[in-house]
Formats: structure tokens, C-alpha cells, sequence
């Protein structure tokens, strides 16, 4: 199902309004929001791009690529590969086709690198990239089957030009409808990942979606879309000491209740 959007893009350059004043140009941005099945090597450098440059000044990332720029685009590439094989993939295409942001999500049940395939075609971006010793510390941030009962949205990025557009609220509400009529099984919901930063005891009465966001000011983007920050902050040491925090954040369908 293809989605098409719309939203105001500003121009860099300025023209004359009425009284004199300098305005900048504004102009419609179009963009189109699909479910991706496979990549083009078009698309893997479109993507990869996108993916390096939304990206280029998140300390989790800098972090975990031990500061390798040039890397961080295949980096975030592997969950990408990990979403097409154990979950699902959509992206924003402008008007040129060019992919300007994307979304990766995993359903109940299921992980990023939770299967073999997923390690042989995702992983294996990651870690062919770093050292030995770097791949030591990697594996070990991992976590070893981790199950969710609800959505996990691992990864979502908007190319710096197109960020604060709506995309990442459009991301969201396409998946929003496409699972509104799909039951859960009511069951209890917990977060034990590492990655996730917290464990929450909720009973879920429909579908709920996680995020994992690192830097306060980043969150604070996502509690406009809906998002809510649960349970505190975890965290994380790179492999020089360099320390940050990690935040988990969730979205609620319809409202939840504790835990009788």
C-alpha cells in the first residue's frame, strides 16, 4: 500500500513579500510512503546515504561505530536488511524516487538478529566491519532472544533536509492503521532488552509500539508524535569509556491499565 503525503519544504533563497519584507519561498513537498520487500543497489546507496546522514550526530551511533563516519550509513543499513527478513520495512520516496527516510519494525514476538538469516545477510554488515576486539564488545551488547509482545520500531530516520516535515509521524500512522484490526493476545509486556532501557508491566488491550531514542532532545521529537518515556534512563559504555544514555519509549493504541 502506497501512501502519498504532502508537506511545505522551505527554500533556502529569499523573495520579496508585500511591504518589502523578505520571505522565504516556500513550496509543496511530496513524498510517497511504501512498504519495502527488497533493495535495488540503487536503492542501498540511496538509502545508505540517508541512513549516514541522519545519523552523522547521534552519540549512539558514534559510539557503536567507534567514531568510523564513513561507516555509520551500513551500520544502520544492517537493520534494514534485519527488517526485511524478520520484519517490515517502509520508506519515504520523494518525488525522484530518492529514499528520504525510513522505518524498521518488528512484530510480536519477533527481534532484530533473531535468526540465522537475519546474522548471515544484517549481522554480519556489522561485524565484518570491526575489529576483532570491537567485535567482542558488540556481541556483548546483543541481547540473546528477546521477545516482545508488542511492535518494536528498531529504526526510523528522515534525511536532515526533510526532518520536521511529518515523516516520522507519517511513518508511524501507516503502521498504526495497518494493525488496527489485527488482535493481540492480552498478555503481559516487557521490555528486557538492553537496548530498550527499562522493563514495564503493562496489560496491553491492543497493539503498543517501542522505541528506543538516546538523546533527551531526540525523545522529546518523538512524546509529540504520541510516544511517552517509560521507566528511567540506562547507560551504555563504549569501548574507550565514553558513556551515554538510552531511553525507551512506547505508544499506546488505546489507553492501558497496571497490572492488577
Amino acid at each position: 500500500m502506497d501512501v502519498r503525503c504532502e508537506a511545505e519544504k522551505e527554500e533556502g533563497g529569499v523573495k520579496s513579500g508585500h511591504g518589502g519584507r523578505e520571505q522565504r519561498a516556500r513550496l509543496l513537498l511530496e513524498y510517497t510512503i511504501r512498504q519495502l520487500f527488497e533493495l535495488s543497489d540503487e536503492q542501498t546507496k540511496s538509502l545508505t546515504k540517508t541512513l549516514g546522514d541522519a545519523f552523522k550526530d547521534e552519540p549512539f551511533t558514534n559510539v557503536v561505530t567507534n567514531g568510523d563516519v564513513e561507516f555509520f550509513g551500513d551500520f544502520h543499513r544492517s537493520t534494514v536488511v534485519a527488517g526485511l527478513l524478520g520484519g517490515e520495512v517502509y520508506v519515504a520516496e520523494n518525488a525522484n524516487k530518492d529514499i528520504i527516510g525510513v522505518a524498521v519494525w518488528f512484530g510480536p514476538g519477533r527481534e532484530m538478529f533473531d535468526s540465522e538469516d537475519q546474522q548471515e545477510q544484517g549481522l554480519s554488515i556489522v561485524l565484518n566491519r570491526f575489529k576483532p576486539e570491537h567485535q567482542e564488545w558488540f556481541g556483548g551488547k546483543i541481547p540473546a532472544e528477546v521477545k516482545h509482545a508488542s511492535w518494536h520500531l528498531q529504526t526510523i530516520a528522515t534525511a536532515p533536509e526533510y526532518q520536521r516535515k511529518g515523516i516520522a509521524r507519517a511513518f508511524v500512522d501507516v503502521m498504526k492503521a495497518k494493525v488496527r484490526n489485527i488482535p493481540l493476545v492480552d498478555e503481559d509486556s516487557q521490555s528486557v532488552s538492553p537496548w530498550s532501557a527499562g522493563i514495564v508491566g503493562l496489560r496491553k488491550l491492543e497493539h503498543s509500539w517501542w522505541l528506543r531514542r538516546l538523546q533527551r532532545r531526540t525523545s522529546d521529537i518523538y512524546e509529540k508524535i504520541g510516544f511517552k518515556r517509560r521507566g528511567e534512563a540506562v547507560t551504555l559504555e563504549g569501548m574507550t569509556g565514553q558513556k551515554f544514555n538510552m531511553w525507551s519509549l512506547s505508544l499506546e493504541t488505546v489507553e492501558s491499565k497496571a497490572l492488577s
